[in-house]
């Protein structure tokens, strides 16, 4: 079997038949589709079992509600293709996906990448096969700089890391044998940022591969996602996130490189954290003790935000640093009231 395509499934019964029937509606049939119901309350698990009783090439499996890092690596094990291909299940996939990639997917790749565009709510854009744009090869130097572009999405590098996506598992096949041969799992008990621990693994290891940047996969954008959201955990996840980062660079050696792009990660989780904690309107915490907690979580990454250079970040996010550089929680949370005009994504 050529692709399996492995969707992590929780609590998206609004999405999912949109999802699965965009994976069956392939135009190359070589392919299987491995559901993975993380203990969804709603009618998901429902959905995934029909679908499996009515199609040959579905698996489902259900399991007790364990993360999305659990419910990926459970479909790489019970996954029978050379290539995996991971689809967030309120996304959708092109029907050409695996057509217009095929030439690329064979032993001498480790990965082929793939474009993509955002769906906005219940906004569906067409899923034709999209017009043929560049079709590049992917050398081992490239690989050294998307481990870069995965602390700081904003690097000025060879490739436009806004469109070619670092941290993120979908708009990617693996090879199978790359991640099995080097025990490459997501990690699991990360709350936030599994998806970038396991590609750092992945293009540590990476030698050759394609991007391919037809707009294959739709990615939707809506207002429940957990990047969004009110998060009250979200300095402990972050923290754990940095921490795991952190470790993996004194695993590599700690190149002033890497270094430098941890700084830059750090500055961006403190802004992540005014955007989905200090700063939410969603927070019930008086002013004082929300700015408090800010300069707690500033005064810990001090250091590192200090060295940041913030000519390396996009201008919405380099106004944003330089009031965390200076301290002006004030004008933060001006800055994320106004949230709609501001990503750090």
């Amino acid at each position: 079997m050529k692709v399996s395509f492995i969707v992590p499934v929780y609590n998206v019964e609004k999405y999912l038949v949109e999802c699965i029937e965009s994976l069956l509606n392939q135009s190359e049939k070589d392919f299987e589709i491995v559901l993975v119901d993380d203990g969804s309350t709603d009618a998901s698990g429902k959905i995934c079992d029909e679908y499996q009783k009515k199609y040959e090439n579905i698996q489902c499996i259900h399991q007790e509600n364990s993360g999305v890092a659990v419910a990926r690596n459970v479909g790489i094990a019970r996954s029978k293709g050379k290539w995996l291909f991971f689809v967030d299940s309120d996304d959708a996939a092109s029907r050409d996906l695996i057509k217009v990639c095929s030439d690329f997917l064979n032993d001498e790749n480790d990965i082929c990448f793939t474009g993509y565009q955002e769906m906005v709510g219940d906004i569906i854009f067409d899923k034709s096969m999209s017009k043929t744009y560049e079709k590049r090869k992917i050398e081992k130097k490239d690989f050294e700089e998307f481990r870069l572009a995965v602390f700081n999405r904003d690097l000025k590098g060879n490739y436009d890391y806004h469109k070619m996506k670092m941290s993120t598992p979908w708009c990617k096949f693996y090879r199978r044998e790359l991640l099995t041969a080097n025990e490459i799992e997501f990690p699991e008990g990360i709350c936030t940022g599994e998806d970038a621990l396991f590609n750092l693994k992945v293009y540590d290891v990476a030698n050759k591969g394609y991007y391919v940047s037809d707009q294959l996969y739709y990615h939707r954008v809506w207002a429940g996602a957990v990047s969004k959201r009110y998060d009250r955990n979200a300095v402990a996840h972050f923290d754990e996130l940095n921490e795991a980062m952190l470790s993996y660079i004194k695993k590599t050696g700690e190149s002033v490189e890497l270094l430098n792009a941890y700084n830059e990660r750090c500055i961006w989780s403190v802004g992540f954290c005014c955007m989905l904690d200090f700063c939410s309107k969603e927070n019930p915490n008086p002013f004082d003790e929300r700015k408090r907690q800010f300069r707690k979580m500033r005064e810990k990454y001090k250091k590192q935000i200090m060295q940041v250079n913030l000519n390396n970040f996009r201008m919405q996010k380099k106004i944003l640093f330089y009031f965390i550089k200076k301290n002006y929680f004030e004008l933060i949370s001006v800055l994320c009231y106004l949230q709609g005009k501001i990503s750090l994504n």
